[in-house]
């Protein structure tokens, strides 16, 4: 039997840290951002009974002490509060995550009362997915399912100096002269990604690209490799060539670049394990 909970359970935990070994911007070692794990689970009521439909919501997200890097810990809270806090239905941002998954449940419970449903789910989880002396990156990625043909996934991306806890914009890490060739490294990227041959043109590889050529999105983050750039389903391509990300290495942005932010290419940083 399914058991209706409501409940928020604490996980001390400890993410990487990485030091640059060298190369443009090398900073100081800095000390791991730490986090504890905040996990909310919500049922509507039909759950506690067998063989009825009911909508289930898990959110996970850190919260991060503040004792290291809290420029950037304030920013990344804020960001991590609005997208946990985001409606998946549409109705914009919650007052909190658990706004988000009681006003869910209830939206899933007002639809049951006046017509037959199937199960709704929301499964959101923020994580930080990089970290080095010069920047923090994360990931809130979500798959939620309130009837139709199929569920939707998204994940959302997002990078902050870690000095400043600025958020890096794609188009302030990118030399304004450099976008075309920006353009054409993503549009390469996509080819080597799904094996499209030159002669093939992207909307004929079923790509929403009439023009053959892949956008920027704002939807990206440094990680110890280079840069990671996400498109949702249906942003670029139809649900059925599902979601894309696109990964860039640090040698091949060199050109386009700008040098004078976290986002800018360096040696590959030393990761250290959590003691």
């Amino acid at each position: 039997m399914r058991i209706y909970r409501a409940f928020a359970v604490l996980v001390a935990g400890t993410l990487l840290t990485a030091c640059p070994a060298g190369g443009t911007g090398t900073r100081a070692e800095a000390p791991p951002v730490r986090y504890a794990l905040h996990e909310h689970r919500q049922e509507s009521r039909g759950c506690a009974r067998a063989g009825e439909p009911c909508a289930e919501v898990l959110l996970r997200w850190p919260r991060f002490s503040p004792d290291a890097a809290p420029a950037a810990v304030a920013a990344m809270q804020a960001w991590i509060a609005d997208e946990m806090a985001r409606d998946p239905l549409g109705a914009g941002l919650a007052a909190s995550p658990e706004a988000a998954a009681r006003a869910f449940v209830a939206a899933f419970e007002a639809e049951a009362a006046t017509a037959p449903v199937t199960e709704w789910f929301l499964r959101r989880q923020a994580q930080l997915i990089h970290q080095d002396a010069r920047v923090i990156s994360l990931a809130v990625d979500s798959s939620v399912y309130a009837g139709g043909a199929h569920p939707l996934s998204s994940r959302q991306l997002a990078s902050f100096d870690r000095d400043t806890g600025e958020r890096l914009d794609i188009e302030a890490v990118v030399r304004p002269e450099a976008r075309a060739l920006f353009a054409d490294l993503l549009t390469r990227a996509l080819r080597r990604e799904r094996g499209i041959a030159a002669g093939v043109s992207l909307a004929d590889a079923g790509f929403f690209l009439d023009d053959d050529r892949v956008p920027p999105t704002d939807n990206f983050a440094v990680t110890a490799d280079g840069w990671l750039l996400h498109y949702d389903p249906y942003e670029i391509a139809p649900y059925a060539l599902g979601p894309v990300e696109l990964a860039l290495a640090f040698r091949e942005i060199e050109n386009v670049a700008r040098p004078d932010t976290a986002a800018a290419p360096r040696e590959p940083p030393r990761i250290l394990e959590p003691r």
